[in-house]
């Protein structure tokens, strides 16, 4: 190795040095430098998917707590009346007429609304409040065929 480099002229090895001091950087930036580049980046974006992870967990949390503050069956202490109206305005459900029976049951007149917001509301009702509907009466509205009216008594599921 010796002789080959005293075979060089001083501008070849000039020229060797420089090359081989290239050869030595591209293998540090290619060896350490980038490497390291890419793991800050990915933990940069590991570091946000878990943010984000974490925000979707804290507002299901909170929501799970909402809703699982009603264990399903159990009996409410809100009258039923309150929790009716209360629902329907959150469901953009129109009540023409609610009226409590002497039994503790409350009948309710629905105006015109889609079959299918109808029937989400009534599930809602039983899921989370525990208030069933003991008879209704639904008919398509006849302007609209979309549409339905129903006359329904609430009760406390038992």
């Amino acid at each position: 190795m010796k002789e080959f480099w005293n075979d060089r002229s001083p501008r070849e090895r000039i020229l060797l040095l420089i090359a081989a001091g290239l050869f030595a950087v591209g293998m540090v930036y290619y060896l350490v430098a980038s490497p390291l580049g890419q793991w800050r980046s990915a933990m940069e974006r590991d570091k946000e998917m878990a943010t984000q992870t974490y925000s979707m967990i804290v507002e299901a949390a909170s929501k799970g707590a909402d809703a699982n503050a009603r264990v399903p069956g159990a009996v409410s202490s809100e009258p039923i009346r309150n929790t009716l109206i209360q629902t329907a305005r959150a469901n953009a459900i129109t009540l023409n007429f609610v009226n409590r029976r002497p039994n503790g049951d409350v009948e309710a007149n629905v105006d015109a609304v889609e079959a299918a917001v109808l029937y989400r509301w009534l599930r809602q009702l039983e899921e989370s409040s525990a208030i069933k509907a003991i008879s209704a009466d639904i008919a398509r509205e006849q302007s609209n065929s979309g549409l339905v009216r129903a006359q329904l008594v609430f009760g406390r599921a038992q």
